[in-house]
């Protein structure tokens, strides 16, 4: 964090603020700490949504503000396991449950949806000419494509640091900054793990022991 520009986070609640201007720049505020955010992609802070969205429907550049509110639809994953998000990239998503956790290969790789696992460009089935072979095997696998229905931040699953940014349509996976964790809606912002009810558990019991009869 940037302590000389907490002054900036004093007094203010959890949340993100846009800084002077029209431009990808903004600051999160985390119990009144500063911490610098930067919008994905070219994207700008827009300072009446606050949020990130594309510099063609940003309100700080346009004489024609919002008039409406857009209803986000959760995305429902089809079926636990992974899933790419689009031919030979290096972005993939696992589906546990309901909850979508957005995924990159590391630098040089791409995600392999026939092996699922991320596998080197050059080595890659997605990204090699169709031969004729006198073996082959097809694994064929329907996936609903992932859409950002809006521009926004949307919490990937409770509890975890990763979030991501929808702008034009893409998304993007963000982290939080130190080890704070991005709480959803009302909130929608990064705080710190002891001001959520992520880590509340709850003792079991300990069962009893028997006590032996004594003989009389």
């Amino acid at each position: 964090p940037d302590h000389r520009s907490d002054a900036l986070c004093a007094g203010q609640a959890d949340g993100f603020y846009p800084i002077e201007g029209c431009t990808g720049n903004y600051y999160a505020c985390i119990e009144q700490i500063y911490y610098p955010q930067v919008c994905p992609s070219g994207g700008i802070f827009d300072p009446a949504l606050l949020k990130c969205v594309s510099p063609d429907t940003a309100s700080c550049l346009t004489t024609i503000p919002p008039t409406t509110t857009t209803t986000i639809k959760p995305f429902s994953c089809p079926a636990d396991g992974y899933y790419p998000v689009a031919a030979c990239s290096s972005s993939y998503y696992i589906c546990i449950g309901t909850d979508v956790y957005p995924q990159m290969c590391p630098p040089g790789g791409v995600f392999e949806p026939s092996l699922l696992t991320c596998v080197a460009v050059d080595t890659a089935p997605c990204s090699a000419t169709t031969t004729t072979s006198t073996t082959t095997t097809t694994m064929t696998t329907t996936l609903p494509p992932f859409t950002c229905t809006a521009d926004g931040f949307y919490e990937i699953a409770p509890c975890m640091q990763t979030y991501y940014i929808c702008i034009g349509g893409v998304e993007y996976p963000e982290t939080c900054p130190g080890t704070a964790i991005f709480v959803g809606p009302p909130t929608s912002a990064c705080k710190r793990p002891e001001d959520t009810t992520c880590f509340l558990t709850t003792e079991l019991p300990t069962p009893e022991t028997p006590t032996p009869d004594t003989p009389t």
